[in-house]
């Protein structure tokens, strides 16, 4: 199985850094650690941030290289599978009252 669901069912993503981007395409960059099927990877990536006073949105396209997570089939059909692949990242989120930042604090 080509993610070994059984065994690695879950996959995580821990922020360590959020900064703002100045290329003009997306706000902020967030870096962070990647672990899929048990291994973990250092990231940074562009991420559109939307803050409103309920909610928090964070919308990303991230690529990465399949071969760094040991994602992989066995045998030929593997060799068919690009090696990069797009992550889609949506998250929304409720904004605590307890984090009354400004918008422009992040």
């Amino acid at each position: 199985d080509f993610f070994d669901v059984a065994q690695f069912g879950v996959a995580n993503f821990e922020s360590t850094s959020l900064r703002r981007a100045h290329d003009g395409g997306s706000s902020h960059l967030l870096g962070g650690t990647l672990e899929i099927k048990g291994i973990k990877r250092p990231i940074e990536f562009p991420v559109t941030l939307q803050i409103t006073d309920l909610r928090v949105i964070a919308t990303a396209d991230l690529k990465i290289d399949r071969r760094a997570f040991n994602v992989a089939f066995k045998g030929f059909i593997d060799s068919i599978i690009r090696d990069e692949v797009v992550l889609n990242l949506r998250i929304d989120a409720e904004r605590p009252a307890a984090l009354a930042f400004k918008k422009d604090q992040i």
